[in-house]
């Protein structure tokens, strides 16, 4: 998790990593490179146990625009913004936790991409450039309110 507006993370050990229900939260999907941009954030989704649902499609657009958010995309540190749906808060005997998966697709700031090519079949590998870009996966737990998941499995 991150804060939207400085694109900072937000230390996992503090009250702001605890999502309350349908409270807006941010995901910030980062690259330790200056040479590494994100191009598009694909196939996002939160899921606790067998409730889920996707946040950004495999298209890179936001499922649900009246409460999902992407930054413009195109630099090493990009925002998603969404809301924690109510429906995980409601049985605190499972977890309280929901998982954040997806994928981002990443290419070289100069808007190129690299692999390794073999040259004659022989084990000689070079760097060769080309047009594109190479998809990464990502997953994390993100920690729900536990006074809230209290509460609305009393309720």
């Amino acid at each position: 998790l991150c804060d939207a507006a400085t694109r900072d993370c937000v230390d996992s050990n503090s009250d702001a990593s605890k999502v309350k229900s349908n409270s807006a939260f941010a995901i910030c999907a980062y690259t330790d490179s200056e040479n590494v941009v994100i191009k598009s954030i694909r196939a996002l989704s939160i899921t606790k146990g067998d409730i889920g649902y996707t946040v950004v499609n495999d298209s890179g657009e936001a499922t649900n625009s009246l409460f999902t958010s992407l930054s413009n995309m195109g630099s090493n540190r990009e925002v998603v913004v969404t809301r924690m749906l109510s429906i995980f808060y409601g049985d605190a005997e499972v977890t309280s936790q929901v998982k954040v998966a997806g994928k981002a697709l990443l290419e070289f700031a100069s808007g190129r991409m690299r692999q390794l090519v073999s040259f004659n079949e022989v084990d000689v590998r070079s760097l060769q450039e080309t047009e594109g870009a190479g998809e990464s996966a990502f997953d994390f737990d993100v920690q729900l309110d536990s006074a809230e998941i209290d509460e609305a499995g009393t309720a």
